[in-house]
C-alpha cells in the first residue's frame, strides 16, 4: 500500500492552489466597494438583536454605509473613501488638509 501523503513542497503547492482560487472567487463575486447606501442595507445580514440595536444606533448618526470586500486592505479603503468623500463636500476641510500636506 502506497503513501498517498503530499510532500511538504506538494502539500504547499496545493494549499496555495486552493488558497489562490478562493482569492480569484472572491475577487470574482464581491466589489472592492459598493456604492452608498442605507444603513437597513445591514439588517438582512444580521439576526443578532445586539446587531440590530446597534444598526438603529449608527443610523441616528450616520445616514448612508459604504462596504468594503474585507480582504485585509478594507481598513485602508473604507478610510481613503471616507476621507475623499470628505474633502469633495468641506472645502475648508480640503484647504486644512491641502495645508498640512503642502507644509509637511
Amino acid at each position: 500500500m502506497a503513501d498517498e501523503t503530499p510532500s511538504g513542497a506538494e502539500a504547499y503547492n496545493q494549499t496555495q492552489a486552493q488558497l489562490d482560487a478562493i482569492e480569484q472567487e472572491i475577487k470574482a463575486t464581491q466589489p472592492l466597494t459598493t456604492e452608498q447606501q442605507d444603513l437597513a442595507a445591514l439588517k438582512p445580514q444580521y439576526e443578532a438583536k445586539y446587531f440590530l440595536l446597534g444598526i438603529d444606533e449608527l443610523a441616528q448618526k450616520y445616514a448612508k454605509i459604504r462596504q468594503t470586500r474585507g480582504d485585509g486592505n478594507c481598513y485602508y479603503r473604507s478610510f481613503l473613501y471616507s476621507l475623499s468623500e470628505k474633502l469633495l463636500e468641506d472645502t475648508s476641510e480640503r484647504s486644512r488638509v491641502l495645508k498640512y500636506v503642502k507644509e509637511s
